[in-house]
């Protein structure tokens, strides 16, 4: 077992910012039922999906009673990876409409193509959460469900930040209620509903990806590389006048799920995308680098892979130990961006890192140097 206190210098240029784009959607406005379950399923057909894409699912349901969505898909199902879509924000409701109206945002991270030939089918299962008598009789009058494909999203964390907003009649101006990203290069994805069947319009600076004007539904996008200082809010009006009037237009709700670039951890992007291996520790919690780094190698897969550390202007003090010392799980420490990286182990004397199991330091293709390396 190697055991040093050290300061690691470690150097690695990286290529241009990646971008998100949309690949492919589709949408199903016409879905009804009643019971306990109540399935709807919308297909991309337009191409086979990509392995390692970002899939973004927006739906929305009305009833009296209380259900609850769930998203699965025909490359998974329950079964692959991931298991099951997390939920982004949502479920809103929207109860001032005359049935109340409930939406809701999931996302797949790093998916599984469909491959050559095959088309994936995105399902939204509704499920009656009251007691078996109610559910026997309750319905779903209206639904529907949008399923976007983007490339070029993390592939590890890419969800940034949320909102969602809703009104009571007070205009024709749909807002989402703003979010404050931690990152720039971002998808900003936005879904909406309103009460009127009025056809909402994409909000400034959004382009529409999917809408209908029989159930009052809107999805729309916007990618940007603003600082992360930029707040962000989805927006859409109910009318095609601009500025959007002030009239009042029915209920509405809005939602906005913001999603990271791959690029999104280092300074100047990664390209290609970050595989699930490559993990950063400054997205980790801890109380200095050296419990970040850690807590980096703990999400590690079992078989290992690379911890990135940002570079910074000065030295990273830190005084937790570094240790990868799971048996079988080496891992690789790696600086990113333009300037060195360093990271010194504040105690005169201690472990800085221990390296076991066959992990190493690295800088990737750069330049690496350990300075007052002894062997404790």
């Amino acid at each position: 077992m190697k055991k040093c206190t050290l300061c690691v210098i470690l150097l690695l240029t990286l290529s241009a910012s990646a971008t998100i784009a949309n690949v492919q959607s589709n949408a199903r406005w016409t879905c009804s039922g009643s019971g306990s379950s109540i399935t709807c399923a919308v297909t991309l057909t337009t191409q086979p999906t990509v392995t390692g894409h970002l899939l973004a699912v927006w739906t929305f349901w009305q009833s009296t009673s209380t259900y609850t969505a769930q998203i699965t898909d025909s490359q998974n199902n329950g079964t692959g990876n991931p298991p099951v879509f997390p939920s982004a924000i949502g479920p809103t409701l929207q109860s001032a409409t005359s049935t109340p109206t409930s939406a809701q945002i999931f996302y797949a991270a790093n998916i599984t193509g469909s491959g050559v030939g095959h088309n994936d089918t995105v399902t939204v299962t509704f499920t009656c959460t009251s007691t078996p008598t109610i559910c026997a009789s309750a319905t779903v009058p209206s639904a529907g469900v949008v399923a976007v494909e983007y490339s070029g999203a993390d592939q590890n964390y890419p969800l940034d930040s949320v909102s969602a907003g809703y009104s009571y009649s007070v205009g024709g101006y749909m807002d989402s209620g703003t979010a404050a990203p931690a990152n720039a290069n971002l998808l900003v994805f936005g879904g909406g509903v309103n009460d009127n069947n009025t056809l909402p319009n994409p909000g400034s600076g959004f382009t529409n990806v999917q809408s209908n004007g029989g159930t009052g539904s809107i999805t729309e996008q916007l990618i940007t590389t603003s600082p992360n200082n930029t707040l962000q809010r989805a927006t859409a009006c109910l009318s095609g006048l601009s500025p959007c009037p002030a009239a009042p237009a029915g209920n509405w709700l809005m939602q906005m799920a913001v999603f990271r670039d791959a690029s999104w951890t280092v300074d100047r992007g990664w390209t290609p995308a970050r595989v699930g291996q490559i993990v950063d520790a400054s997205q980790f919690p801890g109380s200095d680098i050296g419990a970040q780094v850690v807590n980096a190698y703990a999400a590690l897969p079992s078989t290992g892979g690379t911890i990135l550390v940002p570079s910074s202007a000065n030295c990273y003090q830190y005084s937790t130990p570094i240790t990868f010392t799971t048996a079988g799980k080496p891992a690789t420490l790696q600086g990113t961006g333009t300037s060195p990286t360093c990271l010194l182990f504040t105690p005169a004397n201690g472990n800085a890192i221990t390296l076991d199991w066959g992990s190493s330091i690295s800088a990737g293709g750069g330049a690496s140097r350990i300075l007052n390396c002894s062997s404790l």
